[in-house]
C-alpha cells in the first residue's frame, strides 16, 4: 500500500523530496514545542518518586511563601499566604533554588534587637537570654544564643538565635 502511494505520487508529478523537507521542518518545530512539556513531565515524575516536595510543605519560590496543595505530573499548585493558588511548572523545582521550611524537623528563628548605647551589654544579653528561654515555643536544645552584631548608628545591635519545632510558631 505504501509503495503504491509513493508510485501514485510520483506519477502525478509530486516531488517526494519536498514532502520530506516539509515533514522534517514540522518534526523540528513540534520537537521544540514539546520540549517544555516533556521537561515538566519528567520533572514531575522525579518529584513524585524522590518526594523532595510533598503536599502540606511550606515553600518559598521567588520570595513568595506558600503551602504545596497539589503535586501533579506537569505542575505543582502552591497556595500563598494571601490564599491565592499559583500553578508552578515542575521543572522550576528542579532547576531553581526553592526553600522548603517543613523538610527539616526544627527551624532556627532570628530576632534583631537594638538597644541604647547607655545600656550594659552584659545585662542586655542576660535579659534577652532569659526572655527567649522562658518562651514556651522555643526549644531548650539547641540552646538559644545571643550575639553582639554591630555598633549601629544609634544603637548596640544584638541578634537572638533560637530554635522552634514547627513553622507555624516561627
Amino acid at each position: 500500500l505504501a509503495l503504491g502511494l509513493i508510485l501514485s505520487f510520483s506519477l502525478l508529478g509530486f516531488d517526494l523530496s519536498t514532502l520530506a523537507l516539509i515533514g522534517g521542518g514540522l518534526s523540528i518545530g513540534i520537537g521544540f514545542g514539546l520540549q517544555q512539556i516533556v521537561s515538566n513531565f519528567l520533572s514531575g515524575i522525579l518529584l513524585l518518586f524522590e518526594q523532595s516536595l510533598r503536599p502540606g510543605d511550606i515553600v518559598d519560590v521567588d520570595g513568595q511563601l506558600g503551602t504545596v496543595q497539589k503535586l501533579s505530573i506537569r505542575s505543582t499548585t502552591v497556595r500563598t499566604l494571601s490564599n491565592i493558588d499559583v500553578v508552578i511548572p515542575n521543572e522550576r523545582f528542579l532547576t531553581e533554588a526553592v526553600k522548603n521550611y517543613t523538610r527539616s524537623r526544627i527551624l532556627r528563628g532570628t530576632i534583631d534587637v537594638g538597644v541604647s548605647y547607655d545600656s550594659d551589654p552584659t545585662e542586655v544579653r542576660r535579659l534577652l537570654k532569659e526572655v527567649v528561654t522562658k518562651h514556651g515555643k522555643v526549644l531548650k536544645q539547641p540552646e538559644p544564643r545571643i550575639l553582639f552584631v554591630d555598633f549601629g548608628a544609634s544603637s548596640l545591635d544584638f541578634r537572638v538565635l533560637f530554635w522552634i519545632e514547627h513553622f507555624d510558631d516561627w
